[in-house]
């Protein structure tokens, strides 16, 4: 983990890859244009600002083992960890495990990073909604077309699919009907698809484009809250088309919630 203007590229541009990860925000990872190998990620939590360079792509990644194991709830039986060596099963505490001089680093980095995020969230919309019905079956409004084309869109608006490839980097082309005659081209690529957790997809269209993420938590008495967030290319944008997107969005999970309490 490093500051990204400390990181010089000596080579060609790598290409950026959208890749899902377990929080649902995704990770875009820079692979070499030529072998694909991954040379370094960024993630959500500091965006373009931080990079995460893969040590093993490195001429001497001998010279930098790591400092400690994190995520280890999830590693292969057959990974031995070697005595003595800092573990955890999640995330750490930074300030527990790193040294003076990398939290002062961090530190420093701290008002671009917050500024950073100021700056995504103006290009966002998000709403919840609890919805009395499980999750499982609010996935499967999702991930059944016959039933996602009941709900899908604001009041008055149908849908007609043409493909729709439910998986990480499966399209989704259909048409909304609208209510005035007017017909809508549209088309999707599943980014992330983790069952019944959660969606995340983008709009592919250079006018309108958005990322979508849907997320699915359990609640108490076997309810869901369904979050619903929408990011777009520009805060722009974002501010020309909120409050729209917000009735817009409303109406779509008005939509959902009379699908999923229907059996049928």
């Amino acid at each position: 983990m490093i500051e990204a203007d400390r990181v010089i590229n000596l080579g060609q541009e790598p290409d950026l890859v959208d890749t899902p990860s377990a929080s649902g925000e995704g990770q875009t990872i820079a692979r070499c244009p030529h072998c694909r190998v991954a040379v370094w990620s960024h993630y959500s939590g500091a965006g373009p600002l931080v990079k995460f360079v893969r040590v093993g792509t490195l001429d001497k990644p001998d010279r930098l083992p790591p400092d400690i194991h994190i995520f280890t709830a999830s590693k292969q039986p057959w990974v031995v960890l070697p005595e003595g060596m800092p573990a955890v099963p999640e995330y750490y505490d930074r300030d527990r495990y790193w040294p003076v001089t990398s939290l002062e680093r961090r530190k420093a980095l701290l008002p671009a990073i917050e500024a950073w995020k100021a700056g995504v969230d103006e290009r966002q919309v998000v709403t919840a909604r609890i919805i009395d019905a499980p999750r499982e079956r609010l996935f499967a409004a999702f991930s059944d077309p016959s039933r996602l084309a009941r709900w899908w869109g604001p009041n008055g608006f149908s849908s007609t699919f043409a493909r729709f490839e439910f998986r990480p980097g499966g399209r989704w082309i259909f048409t909304m009907h609208g209510p005035d005659g007017r017909d809508y081209p549209n088309e999707n690529v599943f980014m992330d698809v983790c069952a019944p957790e959660r969606i995340r997809l983008q709009h592919l269209d250079t006018v309108h484009w958005f990322e979508l993420l849907v997320t699915l938590a359990e609640e108490e008495g076997g309810r869901t809250r369904v979050g619903w967030r929408q990011r777009f290319a520009s805060a722009e944008h974002c501010r020309e088309i909120a409050g729209f997107v917000r009735e817009a969005n409303e109406q779509n999970l008005d939509r959902l919630q009379g699908v999923v309490a229907d059996p049928v």
